[in-house]
């Protein structure tokens, strides 16, 4: 039976609409905390600690697990000073204090800290590790970690290394199932740094950040839809493939999103089935950009793409012989036949590339 990872958005109706039985683990962090997390303090619910708290211990009484995020992928190196450590070891007595035996990390060194204090704590590296390959996993395996998040721009249909890690690992495998990120994607390493800061207490960020390289993602998609077939996901029909060769964990996104769109989300993976628009389940950010649609006085006169899930049967099948990294998208085509036939662009698309192109070059010149 999969495990999926659910995104904890401190909504008491999720928890009341959620069963434990069906091997569902909550993940979620406070908005701003001493490591940070991967998503910026201003996009995720304003809650107190001690609110979430209370929301942690009754997930954890209901029969849930809950996985602390401790995930940003830079401290700027003070996790290496005796005031900070000191902060950290205290605040995971907290967490371990209220039930919590599960953790996500980015950093090796926090594994090593972890494990050395809190044994009992299973930790999970996060996918801003970027764990691409099998001697990377290693390492982290050799460290301590339990659990890989795998890199979800170079991984997610990579199925001989993927078979691979399930015959030579010890520890156990996730892959992002409803992830967007760009396949290959170039600003990767530098959006998770800079949503890491914006959510660490004390930092001097101050909570500011700005979505250059989520602006240039999406127009890269919506300038060719392609990118949207290529981009990181798995369609719910193809968890079963991912099962027949030892990968039963996934983890769904996204923790900024409101619980009717996480509900109808799992429910999709949990039923292995969707006949919708394929973006109405995965990570796409309709309502993003329809506040910067708005913002920017186009709110009424945008559209967004349209993939037609039933119209993707078979593409996970390529991929098993084609090996993604060794070859050049320009020669396959594989993934345009896909768009091709799965992808409907109203015309009002043209102003949303109009309105993030904008955004691109005020960014640039200023």
């Amino acid at each position: 039976m999969a495990t999926f990872k659910v995104p904890c958005n401190w909504d008491f109706h999720l928890l009341d609409a959620i069963d434990p039985a069906q091997n569902l683990i909550l993940f979620g962090t406070l908005p701003s905390s001493l490591v940070g997390s991967g998503r910026p303090s201003a996009a995720i619910k304003r809650i107190y600690p001690d609110e979430a708290y209370t929301y942690i211990k009754t997930a954890l009484a209901k029969g849930f697990r809950f996985n602390y995020l401790f995930n940003a992928p830079c401290l700027d190196a003070r996790e290496y000073t005796d005031s900070w450590r000191k902060q950290f070891l205290a605040e995971l007595d907290r967490i371990f204090s209220l039930g919590i035996r599960d953790v996500t990390v980015s950093i090796p060194y926090l594994i090593e800290v972890i494990k050395q204090h809190f044994p009992e704590i299973t930790v999970s590296v996060s996918s801003y590790a970027r764990i691409n390959s099998i001697q990377r996993a290693r390492y982290f395996e050799d460290l301590g970690a339990d659990d890989l998040i795998l890199d979800p721009v170079s991984m997610t249909r990579n199925f001989p290394v993927l078979r691979l890690m399930t015959m030579l690992l010890n520890c156990k495998l996730t892959l992002i199932a409803n992830g967007f990120c760009l396949y290959q994607c170039p600003y990767a390493e530098y959006h998770g740094i800079l949503m890491g800061h914006s959510s660490q207490l004390d930092h001097p960020s101050n909570g500011f950040y700005e979505e250059y390289p989520f602006y240039n993602c999406t127009l890269k998609k919506l300038t060719n839809p392609v990118e949207i077939i290529k981009a990181a996901f798995i369609r719910p029909e193809d968890i079963n493939v991912y099962e027949s060769i030892g990968i039963t964990q996934f983890k769904l996104v996204d923790r900024t999103r409101p619980t009717e769109w996480i509900l109808n989300s799992l429910d999709a993976y949990l039923k292995r089935s969707y006949s919708g628009d394929l973006l109405k389940i995965i990570n796409f950010p309709h309502a993003y950009l329809t506040f910067l649609a708005k913002k920017s006085g186009n709110g009424s006169t945008v559209g967004f793409p349209i993939v037609d899930n039933t119209l993707l049967n078979g593409l996970t099948d390529h991929f098993h012989s084609v090996k993604c990294t060794e070859t050049d998208c320009r020669d396959c085509k594989i993934c345009n036949t896909y768009a091709d036939k799965a992808i409907f662009l109203p015309p009002e698309i043209k102003y949303l590339k109009e309105i993030l192109q904008t955004y691109c070059i005020n960014l640039n010149f200023g």
